[in-house]
């Protein structure tokens, strides 16, 4: 694991952006460059108050930022292309 950021490490917790922010930091990486993949809608909302793209699994989100599990196998295909 490169990195880890635990709830001690963070002044405000999920769905506030700051734990993700705080990781992509820690990692060197842009929110363009990353898609959090979430099961609960706190994950949903930090990622997209981050202004990350994200993968939710668990019911319904109604907001056209958040990737359906419908799109889940393109977004496995666009990562695949990186395994080497």
């Amino acid at each position: 694991m490169d990195a880890l950021v635990a709830g001690d490490d963070v002044n405000r917790g999920k769905p506030d952006p700051e734990p993700l922010l705080r990781i992509l930091n820690s990692l060197g990486l842009d929110v363009h460059e990353v898609v959090v993949v979430g099961d609960s809608r706190y994950d949903v909302e930090m990622a997209l108050n981050a202004g990350v793209s994200t993968v939710f699994f668990l019911g319904k989100h109604e907001d056209p930022r958040v990737i359906s599990i419908k799109g889940l196998l393109d977004v496995a295909r666009y990562l695949g292309q990186f395994l080497v």
